[in-house]
C-alpha cells in the first residue's frame, strides 16, 4: 500500500529509515508493507517525482501494468475496464492538441488518434486481443 501524508503518521506506524524515492519509508505490516512518502507527489508540477515513486512502489509489490500507453501527457486519461471476455478502454483528452497514442495490452499494440478535447473507445477481446469495436471521433 502506498500512502502519502503528514509526518505525524510515521510515529503511529512505527516508521523505519527512508528506503525509496521522495524520502519514502517502508513499514512492515504482517506479510506486507506500507510504503509512505512525506511528499504529496501527485500535486507536484513535475510528473517525474510521481512516476518515480509509483514505479518504485509497483516494483516493491511485484506488479506489472495491465497496459501501457505512449504518446499521452497529463491532459490524457486512459482507463481500462476489464469484463469477463473483453476490456473496454476509454481514452479522454482535455488538451488543446490531438494526440497519437500507442496502447499496449496483452502482447498487442493499438494506435489511436485522440482529437483535442474529445474521447475515444476501444473494445478489445481478452483471449485473442482483437479489436471488437471502436469509436474514434473525426
Amino acid at each position: 500500500m502506498l500512502v502519502t501524508g503528514p509526518l505525524e503518521m510515521l510515529d503511529r506506524l512505527g516508521a523505519r529509515d527512508s528506503v525509496g524515492p521522495s524520502a519514502a519509508v517502508r513499514i512492515p505490516i504482517g506479510r506486507g508493507e506500507i510504503l509512505w512518502s512525506p511528499r504529496s507527489v501527485e500535486l507536484d508540477k513535475d510528473d517525474a517525482a510521481t512516476i518515480e515513486l509509483y514505479r518504485w512502489a509497483l516494483g516493491r509489490a511485484r506488479l506489472e501494468p495491465a497496459f501501457t500507453v505512449e504518446g499521452a501527457d497529463a491532459s490524457v486519461l486512459v482507463h481500462a475496464a476489464a469484463y469477463h471476455s473483453v476490456v473496454l478502454f476509454t481514452l479522454v483528452s482535455e488538451g488543446p492538441r490531438a494526440a497519437v497514442l500507442r496502447l499496449r495490452h496483452g502482447g498487442r499494440e493499438f494506435e489511436v488518434t485522440l482529437p483535442a478535447e474529445r474521447a475515444a473507445l476501444l473494445l478489445v477481446g481478452r483471449r485473442d486481443g482483437r479489436v471488437i469495436a471502436s469509436y474514434q471521433p473525426t
